[in-house]
């Protein structure tokens, strides 16, 4: 908490006044996967992006890496996913895998408590680095300043290119082939 930056404290704070409409638990994500792809789904409408994975291709990184994967969802008072973050155990490090919410949780902060319970979450599993993935400046300031205010160390200013495995759903010669494009 004390790296965090001002700023990022006061949304914290916010986000416990919350907790009378949320509530957050830890989720397993191949139990709730419908919902979690529905809400990757709106956020990508919402932020004006594509999407880049398939339901099913996303559903099978899950399957195959079930005990590699950590996430805390929010819930309404209707018990309806609003809000998920996950992240993706490498060794010593924690990997952004997920991060999308609904327009009700933005208005209430709720994914700073969702971050921050990620974080607290790598932390207990002896993690030494979270990387919260690239970002952009000039295309999205609020992301920018939200992963900054974490406190912690910018390597790199732009977008982020992250390469995964992908030769058990593409023949090798065709998986070449992607990579070089």
């Amino acid at each position: 908490e004390n790296y965090l930056s001002k700023n990022w404290r006061r949304n914290l704070k916010r986000s416990q006044k919350s907790l009378n409409n949320f509530s957050y638990r830890e989720i397993d994500l191949l139990l709730e996967f419908d919902n979690v792809y529905k809400i990757i789904i709106e956020n990508s409408i919402l932020k004006r992006y594509k999407y880049p994975y398939s339901k099913n291709f996303l559903k099978n990184i899950i399957i195959k890496s079930t005990n590699k994967l950590f996430a805390y969802g929010s819930y309404n008072k209707n018990n309806e996913l609003v809000a998920i973050r996950a992240f993706y155990k490498i060794g010593d490090k924690a990997i952004d895998f997920i991060a999308a919410s609904l327009p009700e949780a933005l208005k209430t902060y709720v994914t700073y408590k969702i971050a921050f319970l990620l974080i607290m979450k790598a932390k207990y599993l002896g993690l030494n680095n979270y990387d919260l993935g690239g970002v952009d400046f000039d295309l999205n300031k609020g992301v920018y300043n939200f992963k900054k205010g974490l406190g912690g160390k910018l390597i790199s200013n732009g977008k982020i290119n992250i390469a995964i495995s992908v030769k058990n759903y593409f023949p090798s010669l065709i998986a070449k082939f992607f990579i070089r494009v």
